[in-house]
């Protein structure tokens, strides 16, 4: 079963770790995005709901983190600087991953798991 758009995920790996899942495991429905997605911590919630307001569907949101793309970034660091909010929130850049396919998103986490396994 296709998904489109695709879903994307971010990994805390580099990026010849998930090319090397991707061979290993001849996944087909999926590939490594060209830029990072930015990950940000917000310490309060009074900035995380501003932020939310401010960008609402064009990011992703878990708990006290936003996951922000390539194409909103610049927008996204302008907006931090201009609300003086930039000190209060920790930044972290992940690579992503989208994929097409459900099966293949459980194959690269499976890998994940068992490597996560081994010494």
């Amino acid at each position: 079963m296709k998904i489109s758009p695709p879903a994307v995920y971010a990994y805390d790996l580099t990026a010849a770790e998930v090319i090397d899942i991707i061979h290993d495991r001849h996944l087909r429905n999926c590939e490594l995005l060209s830029g990072p997605v930015l990950m940000l911590g917000f310490r309060h919630d009074a900035d995380l709901l501003h932020f939310r307001f401010a960008f609402g569907e064009d990011v992703d949101f878990a708990d006290d983190f936003a996951f922000v793309r390539p194409s909103r970034q610049d927008q996204v660091r302008s907006f931090l600087v201009e609300n003086e909010i930039g000190s209060r929130v920790t930044r972290r850049e992940l690579l992503a991953v989208a994929f097409w396919n459900m099966d293949d998103k459980v194959a690269f986490d499976e890998e994940l798991y068992i490597s996560s396994l081994q010494p």
